[in-house]
């Protein structure tokens, strides 16, 4: 059965970071050993700004049904990568006097 999609597109600037799992050792004369341990990844803070009621609650439902442990799919438009993996975050928002909502969620993924 394929990911469910991430049925909405965050607003820009997208902030990333890649990552990677490293164990770090200093001997007596500060001579540093490291290694890596496992692969790259991943984490995106996916920000969705002045958005609809509509869109939040039906975020709010996706995300629901697939935190903390179902894939998920998201296509990154600006370099047209397909990444998939978990959210790793609550689901924050704001409400402006307005109506708009302004909301946010972290992603970690697999190297593309």
């Amino acid at each position: 059965m394929p990911n469910p999609v991430l049925p909405y597109q965050p607003s820009y600037v997208i902030s990333g970071q890649q990552r990677q799992n490293v164990v770090v050792d200093f001997s007596d004369d500060r001579t540093r050993y490291g290694r890596k341990k496992g692969g790259r990844y991943f984490e995106y803070d996916l920000i969705f700004r002045n958005r609809q009621l509509a869109e939040f609650q039906a975020f709010q439902t996706f995300w629901q049904n697939n935190y903390p442990a179902t894939l998920i799919d998201w296509t990154e438009p600006f370099q047209n990568v397909t990444h998939t993996g978990y959210f790793v975050s609550e689901l924050s928002y704001e409400i402006n006097f307005e109506g708009a909502i302004d909301y946010r969620v972290r992603i970690q993924t697999t190297a593309p």
